[in-house]
């Protein structure tokens, strides 16, 4: 064969494929061929057959080569793997045939002869589920890990799991390379990635001995059944050699060297956007019951008896949650103080002989005009990942009449949150501010309605290959309104609501630390909640009141704020109607203290969402 001749066999080959049927990537026949159709194996392979060919001496063509041991695993079992499971897994790791999975959609389904590797990818975490092997690269060879694989998972935890390529020395020790294959949302559903194919370039490790794992890391104790399969390993090695013409020119002149800037913009819009979801589903889920300011004007809107209460909460999770929260009034505060006043006049005229009342009011002076407050911090922690959330409300309304109230508000928020495992972390400080305005309609009906715009102020950091950092800006706006009831039926007090809200937030673009454009993106959450809640007063012996009650609230995400893949992009599956029951009681002591206790469950009908806490709430007079 002359040297043309050569060079006529590569494009009439390569043009063969391109205008036949595509080679499948599952094929292992197509990938493991010198002609394999992978973009950079064809330029580089093509660039040193022209310099071949126009240089007029040269080598033999370099044939790539299999390292991998077993890659398909059609020995039926992992000859050749070391393997690590977790120690009681949802589904064990083992050598499987085509069928249902035991444990997640999708089923089995090998991409290379009758065998796959397959696990549960969930289980009795934190721990880690990986299949390895140590081998050997040659020197001066280009390398690069190739396979196939295939998940599904229905997650209701907090904490992604992680599908990676490490590579660490053959011997042991810290990770020489780490590449995230797959970072699943949390909570999140997906029946079926599809079949995907990873490609890694180890080129950087030629000469070395080293260990290749696929390695799944599972950082909850089953927190949701999943599924993934790994099939047709191959680790391609050349060993390539310049032209004897120019021993100094390198024939393969395009490897992949890590994540392109397309792909870290993508990955850092990515994560702005989960970061920007998220702080939103918070923002809209702790908003003020503005009908009270109204109904309870008199009190202030806040908890009777005292001039602030302080609640602290514990919810579920995997890390430690904490949740601290406050209220306030001008009106509140005064009343505290008129309470006050009004015990000790009492307690003079008793003495003095003159009667309980004597020097007393005896009752609650009203006031129009009213300043209010109140504040929330909730804060999240596990060993790879932590979320923390503070809110702050001020506000001012005055009561033109029984049925009428007019206010602004402010709201101001401070988010942070980071995730090890994922290699992300953000922070952000924003408000939003605007009127509100309550109405009696009727004896029975009642409507609040607010309207909010502001701005948010960010930073955005992520690890690993796609090491990179910057500040962006962000414009936002609220508009909420709710119908609630109030009847009496017998000793019951029922109060049914309907309420809307809308929130929007479009981040700016932005350029990175590495100069990269990160194109504006928008998050808009639509949320419809409506239910009732029942209540009633129980006055025991000694004159405590007790004030049981259970609320059910229905909740339909119109306008779901998705949380993506950070890998692939895909929206995590997420159910666009839930509901959340409460339950709880307070007990108005006689000396004024009121103690409230309250649970929550969240999560009825969904499958990929649950959350449950509960709250201890102390009021405490100013006397």
């Amino acid at each position: 064969m002359s040297q043309w001749d050569a060079l006529t066999d590569v494009v009439l080959t390569s043009r063969t494929s391109s205008l036949g049927k595509a080679p499948s990537p599952f094929d292992k026949s197509q990938r493991t061929t010198a002609f394999s159709g992978r973009r950079w194996r064809y330029k580089a392979l093509l660039l040193a057959t022209l310099s071949i060919g126009l240089c007029g001496t040269f080598l033999d063509e370099a044939q790539a080569e299999n390292i991998i041991v077993n890659g398909s695993f059609e020995t039926g079992d992992f000859t050749g793997w070391d393997t690590i499971d977790l120690a009681s897994p949802y589904s064990a790791l083992a050598v499987r045939t085509a069928g249902p999975a035991a444990s997640h959609s999708p089923a089995i389904a090998p991409t290379d002869g009758t065998f796959t590797a397959d696990h549960g990818f969930d289980g009795g975490g934190p721990g880690t589920i990986e299949i390895s092997q140590v081998v050997t690269i040659p020197a001066s060879a280009t390398a690069v890990l190739i396979f196939d694989w295939r998940a599904g998972w229905s997650i209701f935890g907090s904490q992604s799991r992680t599908f990676d390529v490490i590579v660490e020395p053959a011997g042991g020790g810290a990770p020489l390379l780490t590449s995230n294959i797959l970072s699943t949302a949390s909570p999140s559903d997906n029946a079926d990635t599809g079949p995907q194919t990873a490609t890694v370039n180890l080129s950087a490790f030629s000469g070395q001995s080293v260990r290749v794992r696929l390695s799944s890391f599972i950082p909850e104790d089953y927190s949701g059944p999943a599924h993934l399969q790994i099939d047709n390993v191959v680790l391609e090695v050349t060993v390539t050699e310049a032209p004897v013409d120019d021993p100094g020119e390198d024939p393969i002149a395009e490897i992949d060297t890590g994540p392109t800037d397309h792909e870290i913009a993508e990955r850092t819009g990515r994560a702005i956007t989960n970061f920007v979801a998220r702080r939103a589903d918070q923002i809209t889920a702790n908003e003020v019951e503005l009908v009270e300011r109204l109904k309870n004007k008199n009190n202030g809107g806040g908890a009777p008896g005292g001039a602030v209460s302080f609640t602290g909460e514990g919810g579920s999770g995997s890390g430690l949650t904490n949740h601290v929260e406050f209220s306030t009034s001008l009106q509140q505060m005064v009343a505290a103080r008129q309470a006050s006043e009004d015990k000790q006049h009492n307690q003079y005229g008793r003495m003095m002989g003159l009667g309980a009342d004597s020097n007393g009011s005896g009752t609650v002076r009203s006031m129009r005009f009213d300043v209010w407050a109140r504040g929330t911090w909730a804060d999240v922690d596990s060993f790879t990942a932590g979320h923390g959330i503070g809110l702050f409300y001020l506000g001012a309304d005055y009561k033109f009449s029984e049925n009428f109230l007019l206010g602004v508000v402010t709201q101001f928020d401070w988010t942070d949150e980071k995730d090890v495992v994922q290699g992300v972390a953000g922070e952000g400080n924003g408000w939003l501010a605007g009127p509100y305005v309550v109405m009696r309609l009727h004896d029975n009906l009642w409507l609040d309605a607010s309207a909010r715009w502001g701005k948010s102020d960010n930073s955005v950091t992520l690890a690993n290959a796609f090491a990179s950092s910057g500040d962006y800006d962000t414009r936002r706006w609220l508009v909420t309104g709710t119908l609630t009831g109030d009847y009496t039926v017998g000793r019951f007090n029922i109060a049914p609501s309907v309420g809307v809200l809308y929130f929007d937030e479009d981040q700016d673009a932005f350029a990175n630390s590495l100069g990269i454009l990160v194109p504006g993106r928008s998050v808009t959450l639509g949320r419809v909640t409506f239910g009732p809640k029942v209540s009633t007063d129980l006055t025991a012996s000694d004159g405590t009141i007790v004030s049981p009650f259970v609320s059910v609230k229905g909740l339909w995400d119109f306008e779901h704020a998705k949380i993506v893949d950070l890998t692939t992009g895909l929206a995590a599956g997420s159910d666009e109607l839930r509901a959340r029951v409460e339950g709880g009681a307070s007990f108005q002591l006689v000396n004024g203290l009121l103690i409230a206790g309250e649970g929550f469950y969240d999560g009825l009908g969904a499958d990929d969402f649950e959350a449950y806490g509960g709250s201890v709430n102390v009021v405490m007079p100013l006397n």
